[in-house]
């Protein structure tokens, strides 16, 4: 390509102008081998042809000058927007082509060494150039038979490149320089399907503006469990109205406790078998059990259901009562007996009304083959 008239008449010699030619349409027609050294066209309509088995690109303005055996493009108007380089493959077949290769002939290869660039340059307001991007691989392990590579991607911020993400063998890593930038993916419906907020650390699925580590417009769908992995933490409801000390539900469990008797005066109960549930949410605990007595010796007192899975408050308000159905009993025992749970308690206190007086001392009515049927509910500590 020419660019001087001095390099033109020092190439060609005498210059002859023939008009405008249209590059779009090759009009008036041109070809290699036809011409006489020295005749030039105006490029009046920008196009592209093939001259010296070369695709040219003209731009309005532009000459095209015939050196005695090809026409040659003069560079003197606007480039037209055309690729200054295209790569163009014929082959029909499954192998990759068109082919550009940045081969980095190395005698001593090693891991982060650059394989090659591509920038992305332009000017700014004041006429400076300045790059906007860029584009580049690097070698992760130069291991035979185990070679690792990544690409890195930049691009302009404040006038400086700083790398925004990067393509390795094993994961994909975004803002690794831990700069402010954000990360926002759209659904076909959704603008903000992800979007991870950089200056504050935040991850929004449907916001752009998270106001938690996670905050989820929308509906969650789980198919295993949630787990809470710290003690004290779980779910939150203090969105809804209440009046409530606390909205935190921050447990809940399944279990099962063994039941044992205890005479405070003196003797032993002996139970077999003996088997409980319970379930705690937040630190209400319902419990139910069904034992049978196996053996007694003496038991004299007031009578103790212990082991209760959790302890119950420190405070009278925590107190709780048990319902209790009893069969096999000794003569004069109510089916139908109360308990009582005391706070700060792990245990049920036995106790019944005859003839409208309370009786605790329960423990000399367990006979052999009795059975105990219990449910409860306590507030835990």
């Amino acid at each position: 390509m020419l660019k001087a008239i001095s390099t033109i008449t020092n190439a060609l010699g005498a210059l002859n102008y023939k008009g405008t030619w249209n590059a779009s349409s090759n009009t008036p027609t041109l070809a290699d081998g036809t011409g006489a050294k020295g005749d030039y066209y105006v490029v009046s309509t920008a196009g592209t042809q093939t001259f010296g088995g070369v695709q040219l690109f003209f731009g309005t303005g532009d000459w095209i000058a015939y050196n005695g055996a090809v026409w040659q493009r003069v560079e003197g108007g606007s480039d037209g927007n055309f690729a200054n380089v295209t790569l163009t493959s014929t082959d029909a077949g499954a192998a990759a082509a068109p082919l550009l290769e940045l081969y980095r002939d190395s005698a001593s290869p090693a891991a982060s060494d650059t394989l090659g660039e591509i920038e992305f340059n332009g000017e700014d307001s004041a006429g400076n150039k300045q790059a906007y991007g860029l584009i580049h691989g690097s070698i992760l392990s130069p291991t035979s038979t185990a070679e690792q590579g990544q690409l890195h991607f930049e691009t302009a911020t404040a006038g400086t490149l700083t790398e925004k993400m990067i393509i390795g063998t094993t994961n994909l890593v975004i803002n690794e320089i831990g700069a402010v930038f954000n990360v926002r993916i759209e659904g076909d419906t959704d603008a903000n399907l992800l979007f991870t907020d950089a200056t504050n650390d935040k991850v929004g699925i449907g916001t752009i503006s998270p106001a938690e580590k996670l905050d989820v417009v929308g509906k969650i769908k789980l198919s295993d469990n949630l787990v809470i992995g710290t003690s004290g933490k779980g779910i939150d409801f203090s969105a809804t109205a209440g009046t409530g000390t606390s909205e935190l539900l921050a447990d809940y469990e399944e279990g099962t406790w063994t039941p044992t008797v205890s005479c405070l005066t003196s003797g032993t109960v002996t139970l077999s078998p003996s088997e409980g549930y319970y379930t705690k949410i937040g630190r209400i605990v319902h419990v139910s059990a069904r034992f049978t007595v196996d053996s007694v010796a003496s038991p004299l007192g007031i009578a103790s259901i212990d082991g209760l899975p959790f302890t119950s408050a420190n405070n009278n308000a925590a107190s709780s009562a048990a319902s209790l159905y009893l069969n096999g009993f000794a003569a004069g025992a109510t089916p139908f007996i109360m308990g009582s749970i005391d706070l700060n308690a792990a245990n049920i206190y036995l106790f019944q009304f005859v003839a409208g007086s309370r009786v605790d001392t329960m423990a000399n009515q367990f006979q052999a083959a009795a059975r105990v049927y219990l449910s409860a509910t306590y507030v835990a500590a």
